[in-house]
């Protein structure tokens, strides 16, 4: 069969299943708002823009990524030393969008509980999905470990972020480092060449025991400002004198030379 049907053909069936997983999707409203998408539930508000790039995660009106530092669109495509966008996004059902590029594709599936994101890759280097989360994050705990403050340098399939007594459960190979730009926290996941990559990014609710934790752990510490470069300092009148001094020498020596 030849690539770009094959590749056709499992995208269509990938995005089906996405579209059936999870059950009923009538608690979740999608609509198309200047060139973007808006998904709403009881429990989430979501933004992908037209460059297919989700943009926006908030959980009780808290922002959970950064979109604004650096080159970061959110949850977006590094490849080749920069961020890849897509041509065209468009609704697959009442409750999922494809967004088709170049290289590949990816799917977004919103459920009343968070979403799910499919990438399939059809590029000869592979493609990184990159997530920049925001700096108002209080905790992390990677794969089942202890929670601490971030960023944290770790790697796993099962992440949890939290801010306020909410968080975000994301599920799927990752690596995750930090800090980056304003110290934010970044997440990683590669996908082979012709392979599909799934993740999750579920709403959760803190235990009390996980609010205790949390307000046991030191304060973050905040990320130092980009020192700026030193102002140039007019020169004193007394080197302006000295420069001309010497320039004058400088011409004297030349006139006689020649």
């Amino acid at each position: 069969m030849h690539q770009t049907a094959f590749f056709a053909c499992a995208a269509t069936a990938l995005a089906c299943s996405l579209v059936q997983a999870g059950g009923e999707r009538d608690e979740v409203k999608l609509t198309a708002e200047d060139g973007r998408w808006r998904a709403e539930s009881a429990r989430y508000q979501a933004m992908v823009e037209a460059n297919g790039c989700l943009s926006s995660l908030k959980v009780q009106n808290t922002e959970f990524l950064d979109a604004r530092t650096g080159v970061s669109k959110g949850v977006y495509l590094w490849l080749n030393n920069r961020v890849e966008t897509f041509g065209a996004v468009s609704q697959l059902s009442p409750t999922s969008l494809s967004a088709e590029g170049a290289t590949c594709r990816m799917l977004y599936a919103f459920e009343p509980d968070g979403i799910r994101i499919a990438l399939a890759d059809k590029s000869t280097h592979g493609l990184t999905l990159t997530a920049v989360f925001d700096r108002g994050l209080e905790a992390v705990r990677i794969a089942g470990q202890a929670l601490a403050r971030p960023p944290v340098t770790a790697t796993g399939t099962h992440a949890r972020w939290c801010h306020g007594a909410v968080a975000i459960d994301w599920d799927g190979p990752a690596r995750f480092f930090g800090p980056w730009g304003n110290g934010n926290q970044v997440m990683t996941a590669a996908v082979k060449p012709g392979e599909t990559g799934r993740w999750t990014l579920a709403v959760a609710a803190l235990t009390a025991d996980e609010l205790a934790a949390i307000a046991q752990l030191a304060p973050a510490v905040a990320a130092k400002p980009a020192a700026k470069p030193a102002a140039k300092k007019p020169p004193t009148p007394e080197e302006v004198a000295r420069r001309a001094a010497e320039q004058k020498k400088r011409n004297s020596a030349a006139s006689r030379q020649s």
